[in-house]
């Protein structure tokens, strides 16, 4: 069972001017609605009454909150170690210069190791076979610990010709993902589907990829592809000038 440590009063600071300092990314969801988004705190104002951070605005966001009288926001963010941590928000507003929240009561430090996911290069795909069938894995999200996205039958549009299932193996799959100036390659001896899901698309379903074996020459180049990433988002998201 994962134990929670619960973080109060002025200790809530430090982590917020930690966040502040490395731009670290942190995931939020609107309470009740369908709204997840990667963005990063800015600002914090610890000795307002009430206290405040600010975050970065994130695409969809006043659409979102559309007819919510008193915003309630969950977030998620991963620490030193791959140590997670949680908070929930009640109540902030929208400024010109950001989105000011108010600060939690208390920040959860759960103790546990969980694989930070990104969103990787546009055209980052996984190819494999499988019974003598050819297939190709856009990938959506990506992390030490696996990847999520849409699987197609390579030369065949068809989605019933795909053929996986919870569990199988996977064996000697290959993640190729565009960079700058060359294109990345990282090798998975093994790997297993662990879950699978309705995609947005049309006939189409995601699947969750576990990586269960890899060289550590292999995962080295995995971790720079999601620090590569990060960077990417970072560049998308706030100008240059502000993250050198």
């Amino acid at each position: 069972m994962n134990e929670a440590e619960l973080i109060k009063g002025k200790n809530r600071l430090s982590i917020f001017e930690q966040l502040k300092k490395s731009k670290t990314l942190v995931k939020m969801h609107i309470s009740k609605k369908d709204f997840d988004r990667l963005t990063i705190i800015t600002d914090v104002l610890f000795h307002h009454t009430p206290p405040l951070f600010r975050i970065d605005y994130p695409e969809g966001f006043r659409e979102a909150i559309a007819g919510i009288g008193i915003w309630q926001i969950e977030f998620e963010f991963t620490g030193k170690n791959n140590i997670q941590y949680a908070f929930t928000t009640v109540g902030g507003e929208i400024f010109n210069d950001g989105i000011w929240i108010r600060f939690p009561d208390t920040i959860k430090r759960i103790q546990r190791r969980k694989y930070f996911r990104i969103k990787p290069s546009s055209g980052t795909k996984i190819y494999f076979k499988m019974d003598n069938i050819d297939y190709e894995f856009i990938v959506s999200d990506i992390s030490l610990g696996g990847s999520l996205g849409l699987v197609a039958v390579i030369g065949q549009e068809d989605h019933k010709k795909i053929k996986l299932s919870v569990g199988d193996i996977l064996i000697n799959i290959i993640l190729i993902s565009p960079s700058e100036d060359k294109y990345i390659r990282v090798s998975v001896s093994k790997a297993s589907v662990i879950r699978i899901e309705k995609s947005s698309q049309k006939a189409a379903f995601r699947y969750a990829i576990h990586f269960i074996e890899m060289n550590k020459n292999e995962e080295k180049v995995l971790t720079e592809l999601i620090y590569q990433s990060q960077r990417e988002f970072l560049r998308e998201r706030i100008p240059i000038n502000d993250i050198e």
